[in-house]
């Protein structure tokens, strides 16, 4: 009888805990499949490829805005001529704009673009702040071969695919989501932000099209922090304008982001430091980099040009340097931690460990230099760092400093091609900067010291 009672008992209690386990997961699955959504369709948008749907979808946004649910827009084409604008936002709202993948299609109509049109505009001339925007699993296709000819990058330079923006100085958004979206055709910067926010987050975007040098992603105003992860685009770039009435800290992160043509972050200089965390990126085309603090790390970049103002570190990159057009010379990176511009600060020390420099052609002998350091100054002040890196043999210099701080070179592969006028190292004659450069335990493939 006993044994009788606790079986009983441990098969109630093991009954119980299977139930209550059960009723957790349907009550966390009610509100996804409860979701009240505005649907477009019920507006009278078509999605046929067809039919002219933007009055249909503006009418179901200003229902979604009021009503604070999502605007929901089911599988198909939606023909756009013009501007879908996000009613007057209010606080704390909500805004949701979701489709279903890349099945759900907004399409600029043929011919239309003939002014700064864009397929979604978030106004906020009239917004009080502190609303939460996500646009998830939809499809954009600004269908730029149709429209005006010849239609050049700079032409309608505000004819963003989603432009976020307006006149509202003290507006400040809690975040800015964009999740599995997809961009095709670019006419302009296929989301441009133009204000002040907490977080921007992009997750799992794809935008290709004609190549062109506008932007996929563009900053004019950074929020406190960008994390853009898992995409492939074409540009991403940030150049805001010195933020003096609000000053915080920002952060850019990016990871597991595939660039076909460039990263320009040569416009950033904020009056409070950018801290940057870029992971696992490729870029294609060039590198700029402007007024950062950070690391990047397992990065393949191409092409970066002058580093001004920068405290980074490179860990594990390939760096590809470009030949300059229709020459045998090596395109060079230059740091510059001595270039005037107010009123951001001067930062005192880049370092590249374990990186491989690879110079971007299959000529034997490369002219110039592939590390130029330079300064207005006479300086000790500064110092860059190049710990167990390799480089490409066949140029005239690995690195030159001029008159540019205390250099650490240690534990790497340097080397210059056999007809070189200089060396793998060039430094100032004065022995102040010989005295303050450590060279240890490097090794030479060709060539040697020089200046040393």
């Amino acid at each position: 009888m006993k044994f009788k009672y606790f079986y009983m008992k441990w098969r109630f209690t093991f009954i119980v805990a299977v139930s209550v386990c059960l009723i957790i997961n349907v009550l966390n699955a009610v509100p996804v499949m409860a979701q009240k959504v505005i649907n477009a369709r019920d507006f009278g948008a078509k999605g046929d490829g067809l039919t002219d749907d933007a009055i249909a979808i503006n009418k179901a946004w200003d229902k979604a805005i009021k009503a604070n649910l999502p605007l929901f827009i089911p599988a198909g084409t939606y023909i756009v001529s013009s501007n879908i604008i996000v009613p007057a936002l209010q606080a704390n709202s909500e805004v949701v704009l979701m489709g279903e993948g890349k099945n759900t299609i907004l399409k600029r109509k043929d011919g239309s673009v003939n002014a700064n049109l864009s397929i979604v505009i978030f106004n906020i001339n009239n917004a009080s702040g502190n609303v939460n925007i996500t646009i998830k699993d939809i499809a954009f296709d600004d269908n730029a071969d149709k429209q005006m000819k010849p239609l050049h990058p700079y032409d309608l330079e505000h004819a963003a695919t989603i432009r976020f923006g307006g006149k509202n100085e003290d507006f400040v958004y809690n975040s800015f989501k964009v999740q599995n979206v997809y961009f095709y055709n670019p006419i302009a910067d296929h989301i441009w932000v133009n204000n002040l926010g907490k977080q921007f987050l992009a997750d799992n975007v794809t935008a290709t099209g004609r190549t062109r040098t506008r932007s996929d992603i563009d900053f004019s105003m950074m929020p406190q922090q960008i994390r853009i992860t898992n995409s492939r685009m074409n540009n991403l770039e940030s150049e805001p304008v010195q933020q003096v009435k609000k000053k915080f800290a920002c952060s850019f992160i990016v990871q597991n982001v595939t660039l076909s043509q460039k990263l320009d972050l040569s416009g950033i200089y904020n009056v409070e430091p950018v801290t940057v965390d870029i992971q696992n990126v490729t870029v294609k085309g060039e590198t700029f980099l402007g007024n950062l603090v950070g690391t990047f790390t397992d990065c393949e970049l191409r092409g970066i040009g002058r580093m001004v103002r920068n405290n980074l570190e490179f860990r594990n990159c390939k760096i590809v340097l470009p030949l300059k057009e229709n020459s045998d010379t090596v395109m060079p990176i230059q740091i510059d931690y001595n270039m005037e511009r107010d009123p951001a600060p001067i930062y005192k020390k880049n370092s590249f460990i374990n990186c491989s420099f690879i110079i971007d052609s299959r000529k034997p002998e490369i002219r110039g230099t592939m590390i130029e350091s330079f300064s207005a100054q006479k300086t000790l002040d500064v110092m860059t760092v190049f710990d167990g890196c390799v480089f490409d043999n066949r140029a005239d210099c690995n690195i030159e400093n001029y008159r540019n701080g205390k250099y650490v070179i240690r534990n790497c592969q340097l080397g210059v091609n056999p007809n070189s006028p200089k060396a793998c190292v060039s430094m100032p004659p004065s022995a102040k900067y010989r005295s303050s450069t450590d060279v240890s335990g490097n090794k030479i493939l060709r060539g040697g010291y020089k200046n040393f």
